[in-house]
């Protein structure tokens, strides 16, 4: 996993940055966050901006113009001896409109600098605004190889500033707490958070890995079979090349190990497991996505005999997307009164 830049002082995890957001949805302070592109600057802000009841703007102004923002004339509501009736701004509230608004300028380095400088009234006195307002923006720094302009010192200075950066540790947990798919999860575990990020703005390739693109993996691996020829370019076409040809490989693997996977089920406890670390935690990933309360006998058994890091990380993705598992009797008898498992108690309450 790649740094590109040098930490500072204003880093936040995203969540950190939620925290953060949701302070200043109380104390009204416009905050600008920076960030690569990828981590989920625009996906924290609007989930705390409507989970504190707002409604959410997002204005792009990178790809508006001035009388985007000021408005056009009406010709057809003129009346004589009254100033020309305006358009709203596009992409604004109304500024007559009683919600409450939470209104975030979406890469507000990429917009023109004269449409940075209109800006400033109504970042810092909200002119234009609906009364009840709250302002944030999102921009990539210079660094990333994003579209900027070099932001005015009065811009700057209407905001609080803060980075966004990768925790492995946290997109590991928001990745299990959406149900991304296992395998994608497992080759986190097994690479130790060591390959959610390989952006590098001096790069030519067309992609790269970050938590955006690993979450359209995981959908993509959701979404039915994948030809075996088309595996590679896929996951490399998301990830960039290296990272995606081993996230390949280790979803390859599945042809590989067909007939331990079918073994699981039908001879659980003394199918072939090979020693092989990657092809340990395949199988991991592919009993958690295949187990269910239903049919959950086959899979206790077959677990306890992975090493016990993999069979918690099975058990730990299999309950999380389906709770009833732990009231099984398998689950009780195998795992809840076991101390080698105490990571597991949290699903016996």
């Amino acid at each position: 996993m790649r740094t590109p830049t040098a930490p500072t002082c204003i880093d936040v995890t995203p969540r950190q940055l939620a925290a953060l957001a949701a302070h200043h949805l109380l104390s009204n302070v416009p905050l600008m966050v920076w960030g690569d592109p990828g981590l989920g600057k625009t996906q924290i802000l609007k989930q705390q901006i409507e989970g504190a009841g707002r409604k959410y703007c997002d204005f792009r102004a990178a790809i508006l113009d001035l009388p985007d923002l000021q408005g056009y004339p009406i010709p057809a509501d003129m009346r004589p001896g009254e100033p020309c009736p305006m358009t709203a701004a596009a992409g604004l509230p109304a500024p007559s409109s009683n919600a409450a608004w939470g209104i975030v300028y979406e890469e507000l380095p990429g917009a023109s600098r004269m449409m940075q400088g209109a800006l400033y009234g109504m970042i810092l006195e909200r002119n234009g605004l609906p009364a009840d307002n709250r302002v944030f923006a999102t921009g990539n720094p210079t660094a990333a190889r994003g579209v900027t302009n070099e932001q005015p010192t009065p811009l700057k200075s209407r905001f609080r500033h803060c980075r966004l950066i990768l925790c492995p540790d946290e997109a590991l947990a928001y990745a299990e707490a959406k149900n991304w798919h296992p395998f994608v999860t497992a080759y986190h575990y097994m690479t130790k958070g060591s390959e959610w990020s390989s952006f590098d703005p001096k790069s030519t390739e067309e992609n790269y890995a970050c938590p955006r693109t690993w979450e359209d993996c995981s959908k993509t691996l959701y979404a039915g079979s994948i030809p075996s020829d088309l595996l590679t370019p896929m996951m490399a076409g998301s990830l960039g090349y290296g990272i995606g040809s081993k996230f390949a490989a280790f979803c390859r693997l599945y042809s590989d190990l067909a007939p331990t996977v079918a073994g699981m089920r039908t001879n659980p406890e003394s199918c072939p497991i090979p020693e092989d670390a990657a092809a340990q935690w395949f199988l991991a990933a592919t009993t958690a996505s295949q187990v269910s309360a239903l049919d959950a006998s086959w899979c206790f058994p077959f677990l306890t005999r992975l090493p016990d890091e993999l069979c918690v990380f099975a058990i730990n993705a299999a309950t999380r997307r389906a709770p009833q598992l732990a009231k099984t009797p398998g689950f009780i008898q195998h795992f809840a009164k076991n101390p080698r498992y105490a990571a597991l108690a949290v699903f016996c309450d």
